[in-house]
């Protein structure tokens, strides 16, 4: 039997990174996926995927990503660090709340990761 390959992506749910996700399933990996939101995975292989919900601003979020991945499978092939998100409104609706947020998830969450 051919040995797995592990991945975890951030922010495998939607968007590039449901691509990234299926993309890697489709390669033979067994995919974590690391996101607030979980998405039913249609058309994919749901035996090769498990979703952890992960807040990539959290340090330990990482962590525990990786633990897990370890846990079961004893290695981690591979960490694609994807998530992130970006949202607009005018230069003078922004406050510190809404920086924070994509600061912390765009940079912390890279940094993390």
């Amino acid at each position: 039997m051919k040995e797995n390959k592990i991945v975890i992506i951030t922010g495998g749910n939607k968007g590039i990174g449901l691509g990234i996700t299926k993309s890697f399933v489709e390669a033979g990996y067994f995919v974590f996926v690391g996101a607030r939101v979980e998405t039913d995975f249609e058309g994919l292989n749901k035996n090769k995927i498990q979703f952890i919900s992960t807040d990539v601003r959290e340090e330990k979020a990482h962590e525990i990503l990786v633990k897990t991945a370890i846990d079961k499978f004893g290695k981690l092939d591979v960490y694609v660090n994807n998530a992130g998100y970006s949202k607009w409104r005018p230069i003078e609706k922004i406050d510190n709340m809404f920086l924070n947020d994509i600061l912390d998830t765009n940079l912390k969450g890279a940094f993390w990761g």
